[in-house]
């Protein structure tokens, strides 16, 4: 798996990532099993991950070979100053969910962890 920050992506690349996730919301998402347990981990109720579908923020695009890859995703809206967040697939399938304080802003994520030279191919 290859992956690549927003803090790397042109202005293009989020929106194309944007668009997809769209999309993939467009259908119905399936939740995996580990969504369901960290959904009732973390709180987030059905409101919480219907608003995180409808107003987000692209995170990362994460590459794991031509036909499968996942995009995080973050609320832009908060509740008690913290924003969902959630990975999906392009096959419609939200793979996790949880909660991160809406002041974390990735200011000090180590980018080394991402290749700035990946292309989003969605």
């Amino acid at each position: 798996m290859i992956k690549k920050h927003i803090k790397q992506m042109t202005k293009e690349e989020v929106e194309i990532l944007t668009e997809k996730v769209k999309d993939i919301a467009e259908n119905e998402l399936v939740l995996s099993e580990h969504a369901i347990e960290r959904i009732q981990q973390k709180n987030v109720d059905k409101r919480q991950l219907k608003k995180l579908i409808n107003h987000f923020t692209v995170v990362e695009y994460k590459y794991y070979n031509p036909s499968y890859y996942r995009i995080v995703i973050r609320s832009r809206k908060h509740k008690k100053g913290e924003n969902t967040c959630a990975v999906l697939d392009n096959e419609g399938n939200i793979i996790t969910v949880w909660k991160n304080q809406e002041n974390f802003k990735h200011s000090n994520v180590d980018l080394s962890k991402y290749n700035a030279n990946l292309k989003v191919l969605v």
